[in-house]
């Protein structure tokens, strides 16, 4: 109610002080120098100052309690207060925080200039508050933020606001209505067509901002690459990197990464590691995302020579013990056969998740280790990783390859009262497994 209810296009702070401090032409004539002290509107206007810079002193120093403490204490608190402590909860990411403060602000009366909206409007973004962003979107226009060339990063920031809370049509509105549209509006638009799974639309698009002379930077190429490799359209991904390359943009890390992981959930190792070998090719260093999916295209080709190459890498770039190459190493090696070695990988690991468990687990059922598979399988709830559908699928599948049925179907009987429910590979295993 309180954004709602703000007035619109009031002087701002600074207006209003210095349409209280300039004098005319006429009182510069006649004005005597000063010799008495400051009054004490000054002093308490002074203090005010030194309090706001102890505010921003705080919170660089990262002593954010001390800040607020400052800031509560105030007796009065104008919009530059208000900004350097919102601003040092939103630079940390404490976005509820940001929004409740932003709310008792406009109750007592201060209301946000450009720079701060969009903060707030970033804020409502992450917290996916849309109402809030409705009633800032509101204030905006009313206080005639958003139309002029100046205004794009508000504009920029409403648009977003909608596109993170799923409201792609309010988004649409938004970007249509603004008189001028920078790479980052664009940009925008472009994600929150691909994050609602809209990619033709999201394609126009691209082609429309360049008959529109914006020219679409790495991230514009990026969100479509990426949003088309995660659907498993690799095909399009491929000439979307041509088009990239054509128009003089060089894929980055993350374009590359997002090829090679997606050839990796498509099974197709080969093409992943194609591109794999074409970024190492073009200058770029891989991270330990890309290194990680690199070591799982040759898990599943089993070519351990190469396996041991990236590890070597891995351990180069310092991702080695990172979760996600970890359980990449742990799978390729016992996938290769080296099942010692993907034990010293597994321990190795500092916080080992699910995927961790089960790619030992399955590399010893695979080996025919099925005792310690066992120990593994009832050991993992006791380090605070829950078993899975996966977990159990693993032992069941094990179990009978190695005709012990009984004891396969006796995990099958249990595994739903563990609070685990069988799924349609369960069925599979149990009933088509020789």
């Amino acid at each position: 109610m309180a954004f709602a209810q703000a007035p619109s296009l009031p002087l701002s702070l600074q207006e209003t002080r210095s349409a209280a401090h300039v004098p005319s032409r006429h009182d510069r004539s006649v004005q005597e120098p000063r010799t008495h002290p400051p009054s004490s509107s000054a002093r308490r206007e002074s203090r005010f100052v030194a309090e706001t810079k102890l505010i921003t002193g705080h919170s660089c120093a990262g002593r954010l309690g001390d800040a607020r403490k400052v800031f509560d204490g105030m007796s009065h608190r104008d919009l530059l207060a208000w900004s350097a402590m919102i601003g040092a909860y939103a630079i940390r990411g404490m976005y509820s925080e940001v929004l409740l403060l932003a709310v008792r602000m406009v109750k007592e009366g201060v209301l946000p200039d450009r720079f701060l909206i969009t903060r707030i409007l970033q804020a409502c973004a992450y917290a996916e508050d849309l109402e809030l962003g409705r009633l800032l979107h509101s204030m905006a226009v009313r206080r005639g933020f958003m139309g002029r060339v100046k205004d794009v990063p508000v504009g920029n920031s409403v648009l977003v606001m909608y596109v993170k809370c799923g409201n792609l049509g309010c988004a649409r509105k938004v970007f249509e209505k603004m008189e001028c549209q920078d790479l980052g509006t664009w940009n925008s638009m472009i994600f929150g067509y691909c994050r609602s799974a809209e990619w033709e639309e999201a394609r126009r698009l691209l082609d429309d901002m360049r008959q529109e002379g914006t020219e679409p930077g790495v991230v514009t190429w990026n969100t479509l690459i990426s949003s088309y490799a995660r659907s498993r359209d690799l095909d399009v991904a491929m000439e979307l990197l041509g088009q990239m390359e054509e128009s003089r943009v060089a894929p980055d890390v993350v374009t590359w990464t997002s090829l090679v992981s997606g050839f990796v959930h498509m099974d197709r190792g080969d093409e992943a590691l194609r591109c794999f070998i074409q970024m190492h090719l073009a200058g770029v260093e891989p991270n330990g995302m890309s290194i990680a999916c690199a070591i799982s295209a040759c898990a599943s080709l089993k070519l351990l020579s190469q396996g041991r190459e990236l590890h070597s890498h891995a351990i180069k770039v310092g991702s080695v013990n990172n979760v996600l190459s970890g359980n990449s190493l742990v799978d390729m090696y016992a996938k290769c056969g080296e099942i010692d070695s993907a034990w010293i990988i597994f321990n190795e690991i500092p916080e080992k998740d699910i995927f961790s468990w089960n790619s030992m687990i399955s590399g010893y059922a695979q080996a025919g280790y099925f005792g310690k598979a066992y120990d593994l399988f009832c050991k993992m709830e006791n380090h605070g990783v829950r078993r899975n559908v996966i977990t159990w699928n693993t032992m069941i599948s094990g179990y009978i390859r190695n005709g012990d049925d009984e004891r396969a179907f006796e995990l099958f009987q249990i595994m739903e009262s563990y609070g685990v429910k069988r799924d349609t590979a369960s069925l599979m295993v149990i009933t088509i497994e020789p």
